[in-house]
Order: C-alpha cells, then sequence, then structure tokens
C-alpha cells in the first residue's frame, strides 16, 4: 500500500513508515493544491543530503526518496512486478557518488525482487555480495549502458553465494534457488575481478553482460563449501575483455563443475577459459590472441592460452 499524507512535513513526522515501504505527499507545504510526490522510504545512508522534497527526512533513520515521473497508475505495475529501481532507492550512478552502502542495502533487503540498475556509472567502495541460501536470493538486472565499477582497491565487484554472507543452506527444490544476473557493465577498473560465483548457491546465471579491464579473473565458477563440487552455472552472451597490456588473466576459470557456457567471446586474456573442474558444456566459446609478438617478449607471447584449457585433459 501507499501511505498518504497531507504535505511532505506531515511524511516527515511520521511514525507509521519503515524501510521499504511507500508514500505519497499530497502536496508539497500547503495541503489540498495537489502537487506533491510519491517516495520510496529506506534506510537513511551517509552520503544522502536531505533537502525537504527530493530526499526527506524521516525520523533519525529514515528518508523518503522522490521517485521522478511516478503516478498511481504505474504504482502497481512498479510493486506487483517485483522490481526495484535503484535510482529510486537512493543510489545515483553519476560515477561520483559512493554507491556501495545503498545498493548492498538494496540486496540484503529485498530478497526474491529485481533490482532494476537504469544506465549510469554505479562506484562501490567494496565488494557486494549476494550470501548464500534461498533466503537471500535476488535477481540484478542492468541496463545496457549501466555500468558497475570500483573507487578502492578489491578483489571483486560481486560476489555470489560466498560462506561469509550468511549461513542459511541453499536448496534447489525450493523458491529462491536461482540468482540471476542480467545486462550491464562490469569494469574491473580498480578492481582485480569481475564476478565470482559459488556453488554454495547453485545454477546462477550470468547473461547478456560486458566484463572490462579484469587483470585475474572475469568470472570464477567456485566449488562449494557445504555443497557438492557441482555448480551448476549457466553463462551466455558474455563478452570478457582483459586489459591486454598485462600478461595474465583469466577470461573464465571453471573449478566448480558441470556448468553451461555458451556465446562467450573473450580478449585480451592470457587464458581464455581454464577448466579445472570437469563436466562443463561449452558451445561458441571465441577466445581470441590477447598480444602480438610485436609488443610482448617472445616467452611471454608463447606463454598466451588463448584457447580453452583443462587440466589433467579433463572431458569437456
Amino acid at each position: 500500500c501507499i501511505h498518504a499524507y497531507a504535505a511532505i512535513a506531515d511524511m516527515a513526522a511520521s511514525e507509521n513508515l519503515e524501510n521499504g515501504s511507500y508514500a505519497r505527499a499530497m502536496s508539497k507545504t500547503v495541503a489540498g493544491t495537489g502537487d506533491g510526490f510519491y517516495y520510496f522510504i529506506r534506510t537513511r545512508v551517509e552520503s544522502d543530503t536531505p533537502d525537504g522534497e527530493n530526499i526527506v527526512a524521516i525520523g533519525d533513520s529514515l528518508v523518503g526518496v522522490k521517485i521522478p515521473n511516478f503516478t498511481a497508475d504505474k504504482f502497481e505495475d512498479f510493486v506487483s512486478d517485483n522490481m526495484i529501481n535503484v535510482k529510486y532507492a537512493g543510489a545515483k550512478g553519476d560515477g561520483t557518488t559512493d554507491d556501495y552502502a545503498v545498493l548492498q542495502g538494496l540486496i540484503e533487503d529485498n530478497p526474491h525482487k529485481t533490482l532494476y540498475f537504469p544506465a549510469g556509472t554505479y562506484l562501490i567502495s567494496d565488494t557486494l555480495h549476494i550470501q548464500t541460501g534461498n533466503a537471500y536470493q535476488v535477481n540484478l538486472k542492468l541496463d545496457k549502458n549501466a555500468k558497475i565499477t570500483s573507487n578502492q582497491s578489491i578483489d571483486y565487484l560481486l560476489e555470489v553465494g560466498t560462506e561469509a554472507g550468511g549461513t542459511d543452506v541453499y536448496n534447489r527444490y525450493e523458491e529462491g534457488s536461482i540468482v540471476s544476473i542480467d545486462g550491464g557493465i562490469f569494469d574491473c577498473g580498480n578492481a582485480s575481478s569481475a564476478i565470482y560465483i559459488s556453488a554454495n548457491q547453485k545454477q546462477t546465471k550470468i547473461t547478456n553482460t560486458v566484463i572490462f579491464n579484469l587483470s585475474q579473473y572475469g568470472i570464477y565458477i567456485d566449488r562449494g563449501t557445504n555443497t557438492s563440487v557441482s555448480s551448476d552455472a549457466d553463462i551466455m552472451n558474455v563478452s570478457i575483455n582483459g586489459r591486454g597490456s598485462e600478461v595474465g588473466g583469466i577470461g573464465i576459470y571453471a573449478y566448480g563443475s558441470d556448468n553451461k557456457i555458451s556465446h562467450v567471446r573473450i580478449n585480451k586474456c592470457q587464458t581464455g577459459v581454464y577448466d579445472n573442474g570437469g563436466g562443463t558444456y561449452y558451445f561458441d566459446v571465441h577466445v581470441l590472441y590477447s598480444y602480438s609478438s610485436s609488443s610482448v617478449s617472445s616467452a611471454q607471447y608463447e606463454a598466451t592460452k588463448a584457447f580453452v584449457f583443462a587440466s589433467n585433459n579433463l572431458a569437456m
């Protein structure tokens, strides 16, 4: 439901609002004028600068964030589809503001929903985590021009199914068994790697995504610590690019087994795919040489493995 208030000041003074709810101030200042707005209510973060209209302070710990161009006839679709626009919920996506706290909070507070990232550059100062277990399942849907990058030196931009994230147990037969990441650009920049996924949260799907500037891993598929080695990940329509000028980098490291990797293009990585788990199906994996013989030493050029490499002659 939407909590309705005569004016913004009444909403600000309310004790009935809570994180994740919605409100409408029917008027800005004078009741009855009808010039108010719709707001998404969330926990206040350090980067918030309440101005009394676009961001409204509510008590000591909440803010109401104005939802632009939002009318009552759009509300049902916005909520019933279980999709939250991260910019409505406080993320800036302006390439300057640290959006980590807002984005991590949205991931943790909205299980079984989809977080939508409009076009923009979302700076994060730490790795985003999707916790282990069905209770924490969430989907990320990114506009093709939505970029996630870091302003700090970190290992990964996103981790899925990390043991440190939670103690709940994954169950493939219950709701919340599949996490999906669809679209967007993961620019490693200050991060060494883009996406880590673990068999602790099986069947993670990554589709229609572009990864740039990795120096270590584009996608690392790990075995689980509380489940079998079978990760069952699904990677499709993904473009992965290393830094080129640096010898090193693996496009996809498949340590967990039984994955499906298809329609993937890997460029500027020393090794395209390193399979150390087995049982993975590959189709249309296009790996390009990373270095020309004129730009690096002979030893570096010969060390480039621009193909799918399987340790111990594992069948794929």
